[in-house]
């Protein structure tokens, strides 16, 4: 059996495909990453999941794609726990989240782009996987992602930038007292990137009002000027595609920006889980 992952800090999509190709289960667990999840917490959400547990000791080949699996530390850790949950798999494969997304998308030259949780980029030349902007996490990059876009609801909200409705609205559905968004944010065991992400979807919900579309808009515009800029040359050539719950609900900006940069959007996914199924025989030649 084969098993294909793609996890990112808020949820993480599974499918169990017979050696045919065959889709025999599809689950979803709580976000799963390596540089913040310990390996009972990794246990923890699988025990608890739907897996057929007769599965489990027949999975032979695992493809794991996911947030903080690029390189080093938390490719080893999830590889490790991986290989101890599933004790019958003889291939594990873990790469991180933008390399998953490529292999979704097409085999051709394109640069993918992430816009969920957290965003990334990258060149596909058909062979290697090419990187102008390293992946530095929330800190520091994840320009338009959805944890920037909650990020500066936040900031909007505690500088007085909203107006009377809207932060009655965001108090309504979010419990933001200072005490409260200090310990989620450093204090807890949770993924600080996946907290503020979820407040995306209040803006996402909210387009309606000028100042909400206008974070969208700024955000996603920020995100091709600063990142997709560095792609500009190869952009002119080949297709791009965009990955990623951010980008799916915001096609239209996404569009609009791409048609005044002179881009060519050729696809977006939500989840790139389905297109990793579909490309299962690709993945097998992996190593």
């Amino acid at each position: 059996m084969i098993l294909i992952a793609d996890g990112g800090s808020t949820k993480c999509d599974w499918r169990v495909l017979d050696n045919s190709g065959k889709v025999l289960q599809t689950i979803t667990t709580e976000g799963i990453n390596p540089m913040y999840s310990e390996s009972e917490d990794l246990i923890a959400a699988l025990n608890q999941s739907e897996l057929d547990k007769g599965f489990q000791s027949n999975i032979n080949e695992i493809y794991f794609f996911g947030a903080g699996c690029a390189e080093g530390k938390g490719r080893d850790k999830m590889s490790k726990f991986l290989g101890s949950y599933f004790n019958q798999a003889t291939k594990i494969y873990v790469r991180g989240d933008i390399v998953g997304a490529v292999y979704a998308s097409s085999s051709d030259p394109c640069v993918v782009a992430i816009l969920g949780t957290g965003s990334h980029a990258c060149y596909f030349d058909g062979e290697a996987i090419n990187f102008h902007v390293p992946s530095l996490g929330y800190q520091i990059l994840d320009i338009g992602s959805g944890n920037m876009i909650g990020r500066t609801l936040l900031r909007h909200y505690y500088l007085n930038k909203l107006s009377s409705e809207l932060m009655a609205k965001l108090e309504e559905s979010y419990d933001v007292s200072v005490d409260v968004v200090k310990e989620r944010l450093y204090n807890a065991s949770e993924s600080p990137s996946s907290y503020l992400a979820s407040y995306a979807r209040f803006v996402i919900e909210n387009r309606e009002y000028e100042s909400m579309e206008l974070i969208l808009s700024s955000c996603i515009r920020q995100f091709y000027d600063d990142v997709l800029s560095q792609y500009d040359d190869v952009l002119k050539k080949v297709p791009l595609y965009f990955i990623g719950s951010v980008a799916s609900y915001c096609q239209d900006i996404v569009l609009d920006v791409a048609i005044e940069k002179g881009y060519v959007v050729n696809g977006f996914h939500e989840k790139p889980i389905d297109g990793l199924v579909n490309n299962v025989w690709n993945l097998i030649d992996l190593t």
